[in-house]
């Protein structure tokens, strides 16, 4: 089983509503995410993903409005809340392959600053700081209000 080009294509134009530029960051659609070696290398993406296609698809805006292609920003957006709520575990996986690919772009790593070495197998990520929790740490509780 694998993601045909129409298919992929379907996929790409929900890229920039799922991951929008938010001016500093480029939107999931303006750089390469590198999908079709991600599928080939993780299984698991592929039949969840195909699931959420297939109801973009037959999803009837996209059906009256020309095809799930010609959809605009606010249809997208809700065509992915009701393929969150009716599927949520293939969306869950589905959701996580665009941020995967995201997230593994060279483009982005110079964004946020995130390094590898050579090999790989060291990630310099500045160490978190746990003061940031200071405040919210003091909080009681709210379930024991319950």
């Amino acid at each position: 089983m694998k993601i045909d080009n129409v298919e992929m294509n379907i996929l790409k134009s929900f890229l920039e509503v799922i991951i929008p530029s938010n001016g500093d960051m480029p939107s999931a659609k303006d750089i390469d995410l590198n999908l079709d070696n991600i599928l080939k290398e993780n299984q698991k993406y592929i039949k969840p993903t195909k699931e959420i296609i297939s109801f973009m698809e037959r999803e009837p805006a996209s059906r009256v409005m020309g095809g799930v292609l010609s959809l605009n920003e606010i249809q997208k957006i809700d065509i992915l809340k009701m393929a969150e709520h009716l599927f949520s575990d293939q969306f869950g996986i589905f959701i996580e392959l665009i941020y995967l690919g995201y997230y593994s772009n060279p483009e982005v790593h110079k964004k946020i600053n995130w390094t590898l070495d050579q090999d790989g197998r060291d990630f310099n990520l500045t160490p978190f700081d746990d003061s940031i929790l200071e405040k919210i740490s003091k909080r009681d509780p709210f379930w024991r209000k319950a």
